[in-house]
């Protein structure tokens, strides 16, 4: 189950956003204004700000808010950038876009790949979650994500160590002889599994290439883009079109 945090306590945003607009002046506010006054003689533009920002900075501590507050801004900072500063994201890398880097990275580790970290960080951040990491959407692990992120910063400077062979994916691979593998065909075909003995390694194969379409269409969707044509008729011919929602 995801985590679930408590908004940011209303009196730090407000904190927050005194701090902003004494950096940035009017300039800040004046994207939130609305021209409408509540009773207590607030902008309710502002208002509603305030609490937007407290839900989306749910999870944060008062740590992480002073880095945000000490990075520095060529602009007013949005939220989401503001957020990105207070868990140290890179500069122009968002939380949920190092996530999904993080994830395509661990990917090729655990198939023994090529990978391209952009940060030892990143690497530490995927390694508390696990293969978690490679079995969900950013969706699902955007608070144990942060939490991880968060953490890593600690690891920022530990070196990314060496692929261990023990977490691979790859299939092992087994050398029998023509007389072995006549014989496990023949055994296969006396079990009455209801395919060819001949087709298994297609279809192990075939059931990597579903495991990795199912993956690729829920990547999409947690990022709301559509599934291309080519994924969707791939995974009907699969035989996931109700499953995943392609039909």
């Amino acid at each position: 189950m995801p985590a679930v945090f408590e908004p940011l306590p209303i009196a730090w945003v407000e904190r927050v956003f005194l701090r902003l607009r004494g950096r940035f002046g009017r300039s800040f506010v004046e994207k939130f204004q609305s021209g409408v006054v509540n009773e207590f003689d607030e902008d309710a533009g502002v208002v509603e700000a305030m609490l937007v920002w407290a839900d989306e900075l749910a999870g944060l501590d008062g740590v992480a808010i002073t880095r945000g507050l000490a990075a520095s801004y060529a602009y007013p900072p949005s939220c989401d950038q503001f957020k990105a500063a207070c868990m140290g994201a890179d500069a122009g890398e968002s939380v949920e876009q190092a996530f999904w880097h993080a994830q395509a990275q661990y990917v090729l580790r655990l198939r023994h790949a090529p990978e391209a970290w952009r940060s030892p960080r990143h690497f530490h951040a995927a390694r508390r979650l696990g293969r978690e990491l490679v079995e969900f959407g950013y969706r699902v692990l955007a608070g144990r994500w942060m939490e991880a992120w968060q953490a890593a910063l600690a690891d920022a400077d530990v070196p990314i160590p060496s692929f261990d062979p023990a977490f691979s994916l790859e299939h092992k691979k087994m050398t029998l002889s023509k007389e072995e593998a006549a014989q496990q065909v023949a055994l296969l075909k006396e079990m009455n599994i209801g395919r060819c003995a001949t087709s298994w390694a297609s279809e192990v194969r075939q059931a990597d290439n579903a495991v990795m379409i199912e993956m690729r269409v829920g990547a999409l969707r947690n990022k709301g883009m559509d599934v291309p044509v080519g994924i969707r008729n791939l995974g009907v011919q699969m035989g996931l079109g109700a499953k995943l929602g392609l039909e």
